[in-house]
């Protein structure tokens, strides 16, 4: 795994719901910068990228939701 993405889930370890957020933003442009580099094309990379920031609102936000905490 990369070492920036390393230091992005030990934050999000710590139990900090509001970094959620901002991990997902610079997830995704990590990720979209990684994807030009593999697929030299913008838009696999976009399309990549954009699926994968929907998969991670969606679990962000359950784990952010206060009805999925007991």
């Amino acid at each position: 795994m990369w070492p920036e993405l390393q230091s992005i889930f030990a934050k999000l370890s710590d139990g900090a719901p509001r970094l959620y957020p901002v991990a997902g933003i610079l997830l995704a442009i990590l990720i979209y910068l990684k994807l030009v580099a593999v697929f030299d094309d913008r838009l696999p990379a976009l399309i990549i990228t954009l699926v994968a920031s929907v998969a991670w609102v969606s679990v962000s936000s359950s784990f952010t939701d206060p009805r999925h905490h007991r």
